[in-house]
Formats: structure tokens, sequence, C-alpha cells
């Protein structure tokens, strides 16, 4: 009879130590879960960002030739005012349309740099962004591999418990 009991004390232990594992695995499983979506939103994010690094890089690249189109011009125009000086008398309608031209080529190249350094601040904004996520990413990372070595710990700590179980028994 005292046999019997005893096999029926560790048979009841057997399903606490069972019960307690598969809740330990759930929350764990749970935590894995949590902590993969969470990683997959950061890689999303950093994505995006990168795209729209490169979307502004790219503007950059178009202003930059307008820049260069419109340097051009402007140099192209001071090279005609010279020439326009010399034969005032007979082309001043002319020169006037000229320097109206100029004037509003100019305006256009500030308001081009200022378009690039408005997007030059951007990109450094979206750089800035972009490295806080990876310095995140990399956190999450090393959070994630806490989380599996704990794990690993954890199902040591059950092997072990197992074995003694077993021996027990």
């Amino acid at each position: 009879m005292k046999n019997t009991k005893k096999n029926y004390n560790l048979a009841g232990i057997d399903s606490n130590v069972e019960q307690l594992r598969q809740e330990q695995l759930h929350e764990l499983t749970k935590l894995l879960i949590s902590l993969k979506s969470e990683y997959d939103e950061l890689t999303r994010e950093t994505y995006w960002k990168k795209k729209e690094t490169e979307e502004i890089a790219k503007q950059i690249e178009v202003y930059e030739k307008i820049e260069r189109r419109v340097g051009e011009k402007h140099t192209f125009l001071e090279q005609n005012l010279v020439e326009m000086k010399k034969q005032i008398q007979y082309k001043q309608m002319k020169l006037e349309e000229e320097l109206f031209e100029r004037d509003s080529m100019l305006h256009l190249s500030n308001k081009i740099k200022e378009d690039i350094i408005s997007l030059k601040k951007k990109l450094n904004v979206n750089e800035i962004s972009y490295r806080k996520n990876i310095k995140e990413y990399e956190k999450q990372k090393l959070k994630s591999t806490e989380i599996k070595e704990k794990l690993n710990q954890i199902h040591l700590k059950i092997d072990e418990q197992k074995r003694v179980i077993i021996r027990l028994n």
C-alpha cells in the first residue's frame, strides 16, 4: 500500500512540474512572438526611412542639376550683358528683357538653393532617425539574445528537474 501511495504522490508532482513547464513555455512563447513583432516593425520602419532617404537624395540630385543649369544660364546671361553694353544704343529694349530674365533666374537659383538646404536638413533629420532606429534595432537584438539565453537556461533547469524526478522514481 505504501508503494502505490508514493507513486501517486510522485505522479502528482510530475503533473505539477509538467503544468509549470507548460505555463512557462507558453509565457516564453508569447514573449518571443511579441519580440518578433517588435523586430518586424523596426525592420519595416528602417526600410521606409531608408526609402525616404533615397528619395530625398534623388530630389537633391535633381535640384543640383537644375542649379547647374541655372548657373550655366546665369553665366551665359553675364556674357550677353557684356556684349549688350557695347551695343546699348541699338538694343536697349532687349537688354532690359535680358536683365529681367537674369533677375528671374537669380531668384529661381536662390529659391532652389533654399530648397536644397531644406532638403539637406530633412535628409540629416532622416539620417539621425535612421541611426536611432539602427541603435534601437541593435538593442532589441541584444534583448532577443538575452531572452534566448534565459530560455536555454530555463530549458536546462527543466531538464535537470526532469532528471531529478526520474531519479526519484
